[in-house]
């Protein structure tokens, strides 16, 4: 059986991968937003950007109810705690 605090060290470090993966998003984005290639960055933050966020987040899962984001799996870990 996992214990408490094996399930808030998932949380923690699962939220911090969260938090950097937005992050790398950013700087990506910062990568390529000078660039003076027509398109570039509109295409890249509908497409592979647009994937990578929604999988973060239930706020931007624009794939429905279908998809597991990491949002949701950092939830259901905290439903387990709160079930004691």
């Amino acid at each position: 059986m996992t214990n408490v605090e094996q399930l808030e060290d998932a949380i923690e470090e699962l939220s911090y991968i969260q938090e950097q993966i937005t992050d790398l998003l950013e700087a990506a984005k910062s990568a390529i937003v000078d660039l003076d290639i027509e398109g570039l960055v509109q295409e890249a933050e509908t497409c592979w950007m647009a994937h990578i966020a929604s999988s973060l987040s239930d706020d931007n899962n624009s794939l429905g109810d279908t998809m597991t984001t990491l949002s949701g799996t950092i939830q259901t870990i905290q439903d387990k705690i709160d079930e004691g």
